[in-house]
């Protein structure tokens, strides 16, 4: 049976073949989900390798399909402006990604803020208010949230 820093530990050392074929072997799928979403944000915010990113991300949903934090991660992977222009469809990914995040956690507001803060910049204002509407349902009093409320008023 492997463990989960094992496998973490050759994806730091670049042997991603080897942690790969070590993967099905760790008993705690959760943990190892959880370990490769946090190797996958450092290496998009830290090292801007998103591609990497994206694949740890994409296999730590393989291990845990629930996990909220590798969907909204990967959201914000694909959001970036790098990705974006890159491919312009990583857009579509990231609000597929952001639903799913929310699709798991209904009340996961981070995501839904990020969704309505790039519906809101992509002109897509009718999505962009349901989304601060639900915001709202759940943080009512979060300053970063109300601010946003602010910017659609001012598209009216």
């Amino acid at each position: 049976m492997a463990e989960v820093e094992e496998v973490v530990g050759l994806l730091k050392e670049a042997k991603v073949e080897e942690a790969i074929q070590l993967m099905p072997e760790v008993e705690d799928k959760k943990t190892l989900s959880q370990r490769l979403v946090d190797l996958g944000g450092f290496f998009a915010e830290v090292k801007a390798r998103y591609h990497l990113a994206v694949a740890l991300l994409l296999l730590s949903l393989r291990f845990n399909p629930q996990n909220k934090y590798a969907a909204y991660n990967l959201a914000n992977t694909y959001s970036t402006p790098y990705m974006l222009i890159e491919e312009p469809r990583n857009l579509d990914k990231a609000v597929y990604w952001y639903g799913k995040a929310i699709e798991i956690d209904s009340r996961f507001h981070e995501a839904r803020y990020n969704l309505a803060l790039l519906f809101f910049f992509n002109q897509k204002t009718v999505e962009a208010r349901k989304q601060y509407e639900q915001l709202m349902s759940i943080k009512p009093r979060h300053p970063k949230y109300r601010e946003l409320g602010l910017l659609l008023k001012a598209l009216k």
